[in-house]
């Protein structure tokens, strides 16, 4: 893996290796309505793009797509921004290869109900 050059040591930094035409798919929010949140992209040639959310109140879908490939680096400041889910696929061979999740946010998970009972096996009745 080539690291990446230019994110900001305040950030949290997700690497991840990705195939020409990579398509990444972000859903991220502002944690507060006084600033927005962003996710910036850098590559071993610095940053190279970023999207923003102003909404803190929903997450906003958005889409940024690595032409060239190899290592690219997802920053943000968690302060400002909140990424609920990111991910990654190529369009070309997405119905065989299917999409790579990078990152999930924990607040996602299902919620802890007290006294439930939770199985992975199928009831025998």
């Amino acid at each position: 893996m080539t690291m990446t050059t230019g994110t900001p040591d305040s950030h949290r930094a997700i690497e991840i290796d990705l195939t020409v035409n990579a398509l990444l798919h972000l859903w991220l929010k502002a944690v507060t309505p006084n600033e927005p949140g962003s996710v910036s992209f850098y590559s071993v040639n610095g940053k190279s793009g970023e999207v923003q959310a102003a909404n803190a109140e929903e997450n906003l879908f958005c889409i940024y797509q690595v032409f060239g490939g190899g290592t690219v680096a997802l920053a943000y400041d968690m302060a400002i921004t909140s990424l609920s889910v990111a991910y990654w696929f190529t369009p070309s061979d997405v119905l065989e290869t299917g999409i790579t999740v990078i990152h999930t946010n924990p607040a996602n998970g299902p919620p802890d109900f007290p006294g439930a009972i939770i199985s992975a096996r199928p009831s025998a009745g």
